[in-house]
Parts: C-alpha cells; structure tokens; sequence
C-alpha cells in the first residue's frame, strides 16, 4: 500500500511548434516526477520535473513520452504516445466550438444524441430550443456548453465521461458502457480519425476546457468526371454552412496544380482562364473551374474576437474519351461525277457512349499509310469528307485515316483502312459508231487544168473524210472517246482519226480497214466497239478499158499501130497497161497512160480531148482507176 503509480495520461495528437500539456497530476502516492522522450527525436520539455509542463517538437512524427514517478522509497515509470502533426490546431487555442464541431460534424456522435432519440441520451449534441423561449439562440448556447462541461473531469481528464463513453482506452470495448457502439479508433492517426477527435477534447479539458471560439468548415462537393464546355465554366459547390460559431466567411483560392496530359503538356494551355469564386463572402460559395487539376480554397471565418480557416483540396478531373472509332471502314464504292471525275465520301467519328467528350478533332493520314486516296476536307471536325479521285477507283486504292480526339485530359486516336472502287453501273456500255451508208464509193478529180493535184471525192463530196459520230447508251457522262485502228491501215489506206465524239476517218482508195472506239469515264472497264469500213471505187477497169479504146486506138494504139501499148479492150489489154512505165500506182500522174495524151508527148498529136479542160472526166477515170491500185475487176 502507498507504493506510486505513475499515470502519464492517454496517447494523443499536439500540434508541431506548440506548447502541448503534459500532465502527470493523476499519478497516484507520487513525491517526484521525471517526463523523458524515449523515442521520437529531439523535444523541448518545459520542465521535465514537474507534474505540469509542456511539450514542444519541430518535427512531426510519434515521440514516445516516459514518466516516472517516486514515492515512499519505490519508482513507477509508464510510456504514452504523443503524436505531433503540423495539421492539428494550437492546443492552447482549443476552445468549445472545437468540441461542438466534432460532436456535430466530425464524428457521427449526433446521429444518437438528439431529442428524437427514444433511449435518451444523457446529452443531446443538436442545437435546439434548450430553454424552451422558442428561439434558438446565444442562451441555448450558453446552456449546451454547461451541459458537456458536466460530462468533464478536470481531476482526471482522461476519465472525463465525454471521454470515457466513446473512447476508454483502459477499457475493452465489449464492457465499455457506450450504448450506441460508436467507438472513438484510437488507432486512427488521420484528420478525421477517433485520435484525432479525442486529442481535441482531451487538450480543451486540460486546457481549462474554455467557452466560445469558431470553427471553420470547408466542405466542397465531389468534382470528378467534369465536362468542360468552351467558353463556359465548370462549377464547384463550396459548403461552409457547417462552421461553427461564424459570423463571417470569407474563401479563396490557396493554389492550383495544374494537369499533366498524357501527351506530356502541362494543362491548361497558354490563355487559360482563371478559377473564381462567386459569392466568396457567404458560407455557400461556388467555385468556378476552367481546367483540370488539384485545387486548394480555404474558408476563413470569424465571430469577432476568434478566427479560423479550413482548407478543401479538390481534384477537378475530365472523363476519359473511351471507344473511339472512325468510320467508315472497309470496301467502299463510290459513284464518281462531275468534272474531273471525282466521289465524296463522309467520314465520322463515335465515342461509344464513353463519357468523355471531345474538344478537338483532326483527321489525317494514318503514319503508316503509303496511299492517299483523296484530299479531306474539314480535317477539324468530328463529321469530314475525302474528296476521291476516278483514279482511286482504278487503281484499287487502300489507305489508312487516322482521327485524333482529345480533351484537356486525354488524347486518343482510332484509324480506319478504306478500300475505294466504282460503284456497279458507272461504266460505259454499249458504245456504236454512227456513220453514213456504207459502202462508200471513192473518186479522184483534178481541177481546172491537167496539172493540178487530184482532189479527192467520196460520194461526189469533195473530201475523203468519212465522217463518225460515238454513242453509249449507259454510263455517267463519259470523258473521252478514243479511235484506233487494231489492224492498222488496211487495204484503204486509213488514218487513225482524232479523239472525240464526232471525227473523221481518212482514206485513200478503194479497200477495207476495221475502226475502233475506244469509250472511256475514267473508270475501267471501257465500253469498245468496232465497225469495218468499205471503200469501193466509182470506176472499175472496164470504164477505163472502154475509154481507152474508143477515144485512143485509132491510128497508133491499135492492135497493129505503131505506138504500144495497144489499147485494144480485149482479155490482154490490163496485162499490157498495169506496168511500168505505162501505170505507176506509187506516183499515179506520173503514169505515161495519162501524161502522153494528156501533156502532147503523143507522137501522133492526139490528146483524146484530155487537155484544155475539154473532157477532164475520162482523164479522172483512168487516175482514180491507178490511185485504186489499177486492179483488173471491179
């Protein structure tokens, strides 16, 4: 018996740089008193000999605090934990609004202890009409106060029922005489956890467990997943109605870390707006945010003679842009128009119903693409086009787009490979060359004298140009029409006629050739017809026989006359004329049948009526004859 006990207090939370109480007055038969840090690191005691002193530390962290104590000739030591926190208020400047914050908004203490509550509590920790006057007011405040200080051992702190019922740290939890089970963890070392709260009400007991004071209260909804829309601000709400005591509330904007993009760009961007506050001066304000990022306000409030600030750390977030896809994708066939022969086709892109929204589009290539199949259009908008060349479609272009979505928090992109082609029904067919009769006869005449080159005539037109017209009969407005001759000249002669839809073919005498259109849009394959055209001559061999023979074998080129050839029409006479020098198919005028009656080289002096314009026809006959390859028949 009368051997001591030292009793250092319970473990609790001070405030870094404070004088924080150590009090050993509740120690039992002690005469002397030691307090010792054992663990922790340096710290200042006031008066390390006294049952009374303070606690000061630089550093934050868990200081293992010792006392000891003597009595009769015997020592007792005993060990508590004193955490020190730069975020724990000044112990010495606890007051009850500090209590009645914990009571009402920190823990969950007036879910039970309120009027309503049929197992009557012993206290009730609602603010309500306690004097029964019908207002609730300073007087009600007044008796509240009075109330928890009944609840408050001043001899022994730790033992004071305020304590005891929610958090006996000497006592089990399943005899602890707390009806509701809602326990104080003293293990807790966060803000809001049970050492925490305990801490506060123990320092305010130990510090004389003093009236008034205000408490600030700086609640802030939930800013995650925000939607930014341009020009428009995204808003915070800013709750500080739960201060205790304030007759004032004023909140501002501590700091702002902006975000990092995944791209590495720090956002916002340059000329981003800054945050504001409406109704900065009420206790429910609003925060006006234009960009992602961790925000800090703080809401100082006052009643007057007591002051207090609480700050809210708010993360402003952006939903990611998930399921981006661009469309569309695969073969797509296209119907090509217009000038130049060109197709539109649309391009999008869809989110798949993720949350995110984009801010910004662009459409491009895809890097790796090695094909282009056109020029985009509106390559800054959700909704572009490709405007495709007929070439796209002819060569069977495949290319790869890709469209880049982002947001002010992320950047995605989706690509898309398009295959291009013609649609069905765009290529020209049934192509047919138009033109006039056929057969086409062929002669030659000469002007007005002998010596004039031969002009040529088809049909008694003064040309040998046959006129083609081309045609389709389905097909998108077509580009080009091209001829050819695919077995080259033929017997006619022919020339290969120019491009178009209506031309000419030229020829040179009597024969056949094969003419080819060729119709072509752009887009293979083409529609190709061919014709073979017949030219047949106005004067066969046995005109030419029977003007030779009634107009020049008197005298010189009868069958027994001095001049040869005879030109006697019988079986041998195309034998005897279809020889050089007589007949020259390569320079027909040249020709000795013609230039001897036609030039006066005829020994006899007959010209036939050749020269002098006075028959020019019989003349023409035996040239067209030569020009058509002096053949026996036709």
């Amino acid at each position: 018996p009368g051997r001591p006990i030292a009793d250092p207090g319970p473990d609790r939370m001070v405030a870094m740089g404070t004088d924080a109480i150590l009090y050993g007055g509740d120690s039992l038969f002690a005469a002397t008193y030691l307090w010792e840090v054992v663990a922790g690191g340096s710290v200042s005691i006031a008066s390390p000999t006294s049952a009374r002193t303070t606690f000061s530390a630089s550093v934050g962290g868990n200081y293992a605090v010792r006392l000891t104590v003597t009595g009769g000739g015997q020592t007792d030591s005993k060990t508590m934990t004193v955490t020190v926190s730069n975020t724990f208020p000044d112990p010495t400047a606890l007051k009850f609004a500090h209590v009645k914050n914990i009571l009402q908004n920190v823990s969950t203490c007036d879910t039970c202890h309120l009027p309503t509550n049929p197992q009557v509590p012993p206290i009730w920790y609602t603010d309500f009409d306690r004097n029964y006057d019908t207002l609730t007011d300073a007087a009600d405040e007044t008796r509240f106060y009075r109330e928890v200080l009944g609840r408050v051992n001043f001899t022994e702190a730790g033992n004071s029922p305020l304590l005891r019922k929610p958090s006996d740290p000497e006592v089990p939890a399943d005899i602890n005489h707390h009806n509701g089970g809602n326990l104080f963890d003293l293990t807790n070392f966060t803000t809001s956890g049970g050492l925490w709260n305990f801490s506060v009400i123990y320092n305010w007991i130990l510090n004389g467990a003093p009236s008034g004071g205000v408490v600030a209260s700086a609640g802030a909804d939930s800013a995650g997943n925000v939607t930014f829309v341009a020009g428009s601000p995204s808003t915070v709400a800013l709750n500080g109605s739960d201060s205790i005591g304030a007759t004032s509330h004023v909140w501002t904007i501590q700091s702002f870390v902006p975000a990092v993009h995944p791209n590495g760009t720090t956002v916002p961007q340059t000329g981003a707006t800054a945050a504001t506050i409406s109704s900065a001066n009420s206790a429910n304000a609003t925060l006006n945010v234009f960009d992602i990022g961790a925000y800090v306000v703080r809401l100082t409030v006052s009643n007057g003679p007591d002051s207090d600030f609480d700050e809210r750390s708010i993360t402003v977030t952006e939903s990611p842009i998930t399921g981006l896809t661009a469309s569309p994708t695969g073969t797509q066939a296209l119907t090509f128009s217009g000038p130049g022969q060109t197709a539109t086709l649309n391009l999008s892109v869809s989110t798949g119903g993720g949350s995110g929204t984009p801010q910004t589009y662009t459409w491009a290539y895809a890097p790796l693409s090695a094909t282009n199949c056109g020029t985009i259009n509106s390559p800054n908008s959700a909704v572009a086009s490709l405007t495709v060349p007929v070439a796209a479609a002819i060569s069977g272009a495949s290319c790869t787009l890709r469209v880049t979505a982002s947001n002010l928090s992320t950047t995605e992109f989706d690509d898309t490979t398009i295959s291009i082609s013609a649609a069905s029904g765009q290529n020209p067919s049934g192509a047919g060359i138009g033109t006039p009769g056929s057969p086409y006869s062929i002669r030659f005449t000469v002007g007005s004298t002998a010596a004039n080159s031969p002009s040529a005539r088809i049909n008694n037109v003064a040309t040998s140009n046959i006129a083609l017209t081309g045609s389709v009969t389905s097909g998108i407005p077509t580009l080009t029409y091209t001829w050819s001759l695919p077995s080259g000249a033929g017997t006619a002669g022919c020339s290969t006629p120019a491009a178009g839809s209506s031309t000419s073919l030229a020829v040179t005498r009597a024969g056949t050739c094969v003419v080819r259109l060729t119709v072509s849009n752009g887009i293979l394959p083409n529609a190709t017809v061919d014709t073979t055209v017949t030219i047949t001559s106005a004067v066969s061999f046995a005109t030419v026989g029977s003007t030779l023979n009634a107009n020049c074998t008197s005298g010189c080129h009868s069958s027994g006359g001095i001049a040869t050839p005879s030109w006697e029409n019988d079986s041998g006479l195309h034998g005897r004329l279809a020889v050089a020098p007589y007949v020259n198919t390569g320079s027909p005028q040249s020709s000795t049948i013609l230039r001897c009656p036609n030039e006066g080289n005829c020994g006899m002096g007959v010209q036939g009526g050749f020269q002098n314009n006075v028959d020019l026809s019989r003349y023409d006959q035996i040239l067209t004859w030569i020009m058509n390859g002096a053949v026996s028949s036709p």
